[in-house]
């Protein structure tokens, strides 16, 4: 086979590669899905998670340039929402105890007080997690917000599952359903 077929073989084979990969990870556990959830690939951070078929994805972008997914629920009868946020990005040679340490002085930023409600390891699909509650103020408003985060192949997961502290008990199964879904797929 001279260079030009080969070149030409490989046009045809890689999007066809591409596309049985696609496919072989949407159909990943479609049939484990609770009824009313649906599966969201996230192709550039390589990871998958379910949501209610009712609540929004939309990708947000931080202050500071970081892109995030928001999972937001319907807005309730007294106005209140919760909402799965899944932040990925470069863990910039950090050990998870460094990120700890980070993550926390940013919470003292966002919410000026907050109570730390406990902390604790966990593992999600195999992948050891640091966890953590913390109920503070935001907005005038009282939130408890449940964090796990991981480092794994040079990438930092984090999610964080938040709603108003009269709410949280509520929407606690749905988001934990959520958490726990969460793939890393590379």
């Amino acid at each position: 086979m001279n260079k030009f077929d080969y070149m030409r073989a490989m046009r045809l084979i890689l999007p066809l590669i591409t596309l049985i990969f696609y496919l072989s990870c949407s159909q990943d556990n479609s049939q484990d899905l609770p009824e009313g959830f649906e599966r969201y690939f996230e192709e550039n951070n390589w990871y998958s998670i379910i949501k209610p078929v009712d609540w929004t994805a939309e990708k947000r972008i931080e202050p500071d340039g970081r892109t995030y997914l928001a999972l937001t629920s319907p807005v309730d009868a007294s106005g209140h929402e919760a909402n799965v946020s899944i932040i990925a990005s470069d863990a910039a040679d950090k050990s998870i105890d460094q990120y700890t340490q980070n993550l926390l002085a940013s919470y003292i930023q966002l919410f000026k007080t907050f109570d730390l409600e406990s902390r604790d390891t966990l593992r999600i699909n195999d992948i050891k997690f640091g966890s953590f509650v913390i109920k503070g103020d935001l907005e005038g408003k009282t939130y408890l917000m449940y964090t796990v985060y991981t480092i794994h192949n040079g990438r930092l997961y984090q999610l964080n599952a938040l709603a108003p502290v009269q709410r949280y008990e509520n929407d606690k199964a749905v988001m934990d359903q959520i958490i726990s879904s969460f793939k890393i797929t590379r």
